[in-house]
């Protein structure tokens, strides 16, 4: 799974508090702290309305059920109901005497509940905007209201350290939920009404019967105040977020805390669960949203490009979409998927292997099956079945027409690649077979065992050839030479032995690991192996003399695994103390040193044409290395896996790399030459331009594009209206990517500069000159929906109350 950014919402000019999707999905609305609701369209980013009606901070805003209708609730004592698609306003409920923290729709969109700061909460008409019932019996503030999902009850939160059970037809108090020590922060149903969930500053949650106001279960573990408490979808969890940097997943009817979601670096402010309840979204301080698988807890993704608190995160209705709202003005719209990556699912336990072979690739796991893929698009091919334990390897004839695999059920067997028909089984090894490789003639076949022994074996019959023996322990590796006349073996006996293929004499032990070596190679060109050894060292051997060349020294815990690249001048070894090393084949010396995994590195890889280095880590994460500079390129964290990623090596032609994880997936990844190409792509399924920040995370320099759409935006603000225009005309005709509409993003930035110049003189108490910007901006713009002089207004009272003034 992976979340990548579609639309930046930008029109706002002060913090966007809250935003969601429509029930139907096709709208997104967002409100703002100096009053400004928005609706865009979700599948383009276009802004279709500006409402301009509050006067101070809009802090929840909702939609009816049948998506027609947009309720916004704020700190100015009242909530207004519009048309969602017209934009006309239709009634303002008033009749609290304080700020309004929240607004929502009856599951029948009858009727409004508001929850404010005045301690009560309002049940509304929504046809005639009449209030119904005041709903009194908290003591402080009413933080937040919800109606159950029948709609006969209505759930208060409140500052009083209480919740409170109303019925919602007559708005009298069922029950008082007595038990937090501090502020009631949020309250809910469960999806079936049975339970209710709430959230306090006192560090817990509680779950509590609804019938009878029972508390049935407290949800201890937080450290610090707890933000936000959510049911899922499907009424099985509960997930909450906390000021302590968490969120937490909870069974719902036990109370059992079943995952810490822990890895963001500031508070936790709010959750959301996917409609399938298999995701959970968290909005964070730390100026980012993470993407969490709730079965496991481990973070699929993390949303970042916002430059201040993010305030909300939501899914869309089909689950495909997420909105965030943050305090840098704006709000971004994230697809939960992507076409530059593909997660290869089907095995059911950990897969632990992967190789390409020209349009195909294959697949191995410890569910004792392997599996054929077609790289290019990740559809399955066929599933290998007939080993009775765990794979663990797996090799393509150099024609790509075989498969062999190696089991730990003491068999290898040989596959028919392109129909997945199982040819021979190859039986006479009395330990599990841990590796297996084709010569490159395809005639023949290596396995190595457990047993101490490797297998020779004909590829055409599948018979049994010679067993090289007299390595003392079990064999981790086998391999040939580039030119198949040699043989390499690597043992937990602390050695490795060259052998001469076609006679199976052995020609040099290669003598000088003092623990077990756990992978050897050869070098492109033939002449060297390296060897690798949990002794911390990797050693550099001559193949035609058997000496020992180089020893690289520098790691400070096992080595896993090492490779060549293609000219056989560099060598690269991953390693458990969290680095991998680039090493100068000639002279043993360390080039780089590869640091910013923080677990340990299992496997390392050049990409064909040697200019970069991929490597895969215990952190759940692989990562791309520049081979000239030794840098990570941290905009290309492969992230998305939720255990240990075991391997990870690109396809022939370097377009695609394959990782492999102890999470039962493997995941497919497109690669480019460049970061230009790669934005060039990006641009063409997702029609956005970089903005120069991100331009800049990427080395780029600002683009002539971005020079015209600032000139653009100055020319709009200082009323050149068509200057502006020519501007934005050049630039979208320079750049494909830019795709908005010269005349209306004109107007918009406009209309928003007259609006903020009649907010100033509103506050400023210049009311007449107020009411003349508010009447140019809805000149400029239709958009703009709100009444000048009652605006103007609003805004005068609104600063005079703040300073104390009557």
């Amino acid at each position: 799974m992976k979340c990548h950014e579609r639309w930046v919402l930008q029109g706002h000019h002060s913090p966007v508090l809250h935003a969601d999707f429509s029930p139907d999905g096709s709208t997104v609305v967002t409100a703002s702290e100096a009053g400004e609701v928005c609706l865009w369209e979700s599948n383009n980013g276009k802004l279709l309305q500006v409402f301009y009606e509050h006067a101070k901070r809009v802090n929840h805003v909702a939609f009816s059920p049948d998506s027609q209708q947009v309720i916004t609730a704020s700190w100015d004592g009242t909530a207004c109901l519009w048309e969602a698609h017209t934009g006309l306003w239709r009634h303002r409920l008033v009749g609290h005497v304080e700020g309004i923290n929240r607004a929502v729709f009856s599951p029948n969109g009858l009727r409004i509940v508001t929850a404010s700061k005045d301690n009560t909460a309002g049940i509304w008409e929504v046809s005639s905007g009449k209030l119904l019932y005041t709903l009194k019996g908290h003591s402080d503030d009413v933080n937040h209201a919800a109606f159950s999902p029948d709609g006969l009850l209505v759930v208060t939160a409140s500052k009083d350290n209480t919740a409170c059970l109303w019925e919602a037809d007559t708005g009298k108090l069922c029950q008082t939920l007595v038990g937090h020590s501090d502020h009631m922060q949020y309250a809910c149903f469960s999806p079936d009404g049975s339970l209710v969930v709430t959230a306090s500053k006192d560090k817990t949650a509680c779950l509590w019967e609804t019938h009878s106001g029972q508390l049935l279960h407290t949800l201890n573990g937080h450290q610090a105040e707890v933000s936000h408490a959510l049911f899922s979808p499907d009424g099985q969890f509960v997930a909450t977020a906390s000021q302590d940097n968490t969120a937490r997943l909870w069974a719902a009817h036990s109370g059992q805390c079943l995952h810490t979601l822990d890895e963001h670096q500031d508070g936790v402010y709010r959750v959301a669960f996917s409609p399938d309840s298999s995701l959970v979204v968290t909005a964070s301080d730390d100026h980012t949203a993470r993407l969490w698988d709730v079965a496991s807890g481990k973070v699929r993704h993390i949303l970042a490009g916002h430059t201040d608190w993010v305030s909300q995160a939501a899914f869309s209705p089909d689950g495909q979409h997420v909105i965030t709202s943050s305090w840098d003005h704006t709000a971004r719209l994230w697809a939960v998927s992507s076409d530059l990556i593909r997660v290869l699912k089907g095995h059911h336990d950990e897969v632990s292997y992967a190789a390409f072979s020209g349009a195909n690739m294959v697949t191995v796991s410890k569910d004792h099956t392997a599996r054929l893929w077609e790289a290019a698009s990740g559809k399955p091919l066929c599933t290998l079945v007939g080993h009775t334990d765990w794979i663990s390897h797996a090799a393509f004839s150099l024609d790509g027409a075989r498969i062999v695999t190696a089991s730990a059920d003491k068999t290898a067997r040989l596959w028919d690649a392109h129909t997945g028909q199982h040819l021979y089984t190859l039986e006479g090894h009395s330990d599990r077979v841990y590796r297996v490789a084709f010569s490159p003639d395809g005639n023949q076949m290596l396995t190595a065992s457990f047993d101490n022994s490797a297998g020779l074996w004909d590829a055409n019959s599948g018979k049994l050839l010679d067993k090289l023996a007299g390595h003392q322990r079990g064999i981790s590796y086998a391999g040939f030479s580039p030119d198949g006349s040699l043989i390499i073996t690597a043992s937990f006996d602390n050695t490795a032995c060259l052998w001469q293929a076609d006679s199976r004499k052995r020609l040099h032990q290669l003598q000088g690991h003092t623990i077990g070596v756990s992978y050897a190679a050869f070098s492109p060109d033939g002449t060297k192996v390296v060897t690798t050894s949990f002794d911390t060292t990797a050693c550099l051997w001559a193949v035609q003399s058997g000496q020992l060349l180089h020893r690289l020294t520098g790691h400070f815990a096992p080595i896993s695994h090492a490779a060549f690249n293609l000219d056989s001048t560099k060598i690269v070894t991953a390693s458990a103390d969290k680095t991998a090393q680039l090493w100068d084949v000639q002279s043993g010396q360390r080039i780089h040193k590869l640091v910013g995994h923080t677990k340990g590195v299992v496997h390392a890889a050049f990409s064909p044409d040697g200019s970069l280095i991929v490597t895969s880590s215990q952190d759940h994460t692989a990562r791309l290395w520049e081979v000239q500079s030794g840098q990570g390129l941290m905009s290309v964290v492969l992230g998305g896996h939720t255990d240990t990623v075991f391997q990870v090596t690109f396809s022939p032609d370097g377009r695609q790399l394959v990782t492999v994880s102890a999470d039962n997936t493997a995941r497919l990844w497109s690669m480019f030459p460049t970061t230009q190409a790669l934005i060039d792509y990006a641009n063409r399924n997702v029609p956005r331009c970089l903005s120069s920040q991100q331009r800049q995370q990427f080395f780029l320099s600002d683009s002539d594009t971005q020079t015209l759409i600032a000139e653009g935006e100055r020319l709009a603000q200082n009323g050149q209206f068509d200057a502006a225009i020519i501007k934005y005309k050049a630039a979208r005709q320079l750049t494909h990517c830019f795709k908005c509409d010269p005349e209306d993003t004109v107007k918009q930035i406009a209309a928003s500069e007259q609006v903020n110049k009649g907010r100033t003189d509103a506050v400023q108490g210049q009311i007449d000159a107020a009411i003349v910007a508010f009447n140019n901006a809805q000149q400029i713009d239709s958009r703009v929906k709100l009444e000048p002089e009652y605006y103007a207004r609003k805004l005068a009272a609104a600063k005079r109350v703040d300073k104390g003034q009557t």
